[in-house]
């Protein structure tokens, strides 16, 4: 089977310095070698770029939509009661 290999997102400069190399050079390439990124990332953030330009690389996707909505109240409650009662 094969591993994913995950590396960590991509800093605020490293996106700033893609697009610069990029548009100063041209060479994708380049860029993306020079910055230490993938060719996924540099178009994942390509609409950004191009609609709000540097600015908007300075932010992040929000992963909040993905995340599950939080539980109850209610049933927080009863759980905690629960292990108080029952530890193991």
């Amino acid at each position: 089977m094969k591993r994913r290999i995950c590396y960590p997102r991509t800093t605020p400069s490293q996106r700033q310095r893609l697009f610069q190399i990029w548009e100063e050079t041209g060479d994708l390439q380049g860029a993306l070698k020079e910055a230490r990124v993938s060719e996924g990332t540099f178009y994942r953030w390509k609409p950004r770029f191009e609609q709000a330009g540097y600015p908007a690389l300075l932010e992040f996707d929000s992963h909040a939509p993905n995340n599950p909505s939080r539980t109850a109240g209610a049933i927080e409650q009863k759980v905690i009661e629960l292990r108080q009662i029952n530890p193991k």
